[in-house]
């Protein structure tokens, strides 16, 4: 029914099953507390990767093409991260890739502790920039998809044999927030978009 972040009352006969009692039953209210509380911890953690990445482009020179370059080892694979400055968003971007060694496995074994001995920096810095990448958590966004479905359900009994306005706005604990009817399923089947939280500071008095 809901996408799972997981929630265990969304599966409660397996719950029962497996841990013989029964599952906790979350409120929206309960849900949106999470999603706010997912959504500082993820702002803290991106926050910890942007410290690297500022200093990964104040620190590391530019190669020939004008590339950023630091690598990271994973299950003795050596990657590289590429950052080069996209003129169209005015910042650096960067992509990934797996660097490439020799097929003899002597020779590229030496050729991998001498690629690594010369580019101290940029490994160190890589490093720090995959651990920091891989802390960056996207539960806020199961979180939010399940409050959504949750409200939609309540709006869709509201709603039912009516005609909704395009936007509703919803009452969640001490919050407002604004959803909107899909214009293509606002009759037999409604279907609600989230359209984010009610500011009342943007108001405009005319």
């Amino acid at each position: 029914m809901y996408n799972r972040v997981k929630f265990n009352q969304f599966e409660s006969e397996l719950f029962g099953f497996k841990f013989n009692r029964e599952p906790k039953i979350w409120s929206i209210e309960q849900v949106e507390d999470l999603w706010i509380r997912s959504c500082e911890r993820a702002k803290k953690r991106s926050l910890l990767s942007r410290k690297v990445y500022d200093r990964i482009i104040n620190e590391i020179p530019k190669n020939d093409k004008g590339q950023k370059l630091v690598y990271f080892k994973e299950k003795g694979i050596i990657y590289q991260y590429a950052f080069t400055w996209t003129q169209s968003f005015n910042s650096w971007g960067y992509s990934w890739n797996q660097v490439r060694f020799s097929d003899n496995k002597g020779k590229a074994r030496d050729e991998k502790i001498d690629f690594i001995l010369s580019n101290d920096k940029s490994f160190e810095l890589g490093e720090e920039y995959r651990s920091t990448k891989k802390m960056e958590c996207k539960l806020q966004r199961r979180v939010l998809s399940i409050m959504c479905e949750m409200v939609e359900d309540k709006l869709k009994d509201i709603y039912k044999g009516k005609y909704p306005p395009d936007i509703t706005q919803v009452k969640i604990g001490d919050n407002k927030y604004y959803f909107e009817v899909d214009s293509e399923h606002r009759y037999d089947y409604l279907k609600f978009h989230f359209k984010g939280k009610v500011d009342d500071d943007n108001t405009i008095d005319l």
